[in-house]
């Protein structure tokens, strides 16, 4: 059955992941967002699997209030066994977040035979993490080049978007808010926490902390401050 909503209309410009046109900061641009949108929709969020799909509008949500980071690897790119702290993912080991690449590569160790494989650009990796209960990947994935960026969303933020994704107020009233938590974090602003209390009235206590922990993160991003170099244990690992 084929479905004329639109969706089928949206075309995915993947020439905005060029790695000249790397976004300042961690927020995505917006023809980055579309494009991601897009992808995530049509090939991984779009399925028959009730409890991993979502409309179109919550996949935009989601993408939105997931974590950009651009990571740098610490060990040689030659090197076979890379470095504690390149590692994203280790077998066995419980995680909540789901991970797309945007640039670079990941390295993929699976199976009982330790098979190798790459995953570049679109690639999504742990999506099962993103289901009730936990999740223990069958694999395990590494920085497979000097500089990766990818989009990281967790659990508790899919969870929300399903949330949202039944409930066409609330989530209208969501990507309001998190539009204009946006713009203030782009004029440098700082929202105050009451005005974002009174905002999100009426919506459920798991979506009110996800917006807020979103917000707090774009004030955060929005002061002056130096960047060291991020690797995938500085950063990514927190959930492991």
């Amino acid at each position: 059955v084929r479905v004329k909503d639109g969706r089928e209309s949206r075309i995915i410009n993947l020439g905005v992941f060029n790695p000249v046109w790397v976004s300042k900061g961690d927020r995505l641009a917006s023809e980055e967002v579309k494009a991601v949108t897009a992808h995530l929709h049509r090939t991984f969020l779009s399925t028959d699997l009730e409890d991993l799909k979502l409309g179109y509008e919550a996949v935009e949500w989601l993408v939105n209030i997931g974590e950009v980071i651009s990571l740098t690897r610490v060990s040689p790119v030659w090197m076979s066994q890379p470095d504690d702290t390149d590692w994203l993912y280790r077998r066995g080991q419980t995680t909540d977040r789901c991970t797309l690449v945007l640039q670079g590569r990941l390295g993929v160790v699976s199976g009982h035979d330790s098979f190798h494989s790459d995953c570049g650009a679109f690639s999504l990796l742990g999506r099962d993490a993103l289901r009730i209960g936990d999740y223990e990947p069958d694999f395990g994935a590494f920085l497979g080049t000097q500089k990766v960026r990818v989009l990281s969303f967790t659990k508790a933020q899919f969870q929300a978007a399903k949330e949202l994704d039944n409930d066409e107020t609330a989530l209208q009233k969501a990507k309001a808010l998190q539009a204009t938590n946006t713009t203030a974090a782009t004029s440098r602003r700082v929202a105050k926490s009451a005005t974002l209390t009174t905002s999100l009235a009426g919506t459920s206590e798991h979506v009110r902390q996800e917006l807020e922990e979103d917000a707090a993160r774009q004030r955060a991003n929005s002061e002056e401050r130096k960047f060291g170099v991020t690797t995938a244990k500085d950063v990514y690992m927190q959930s492991l």
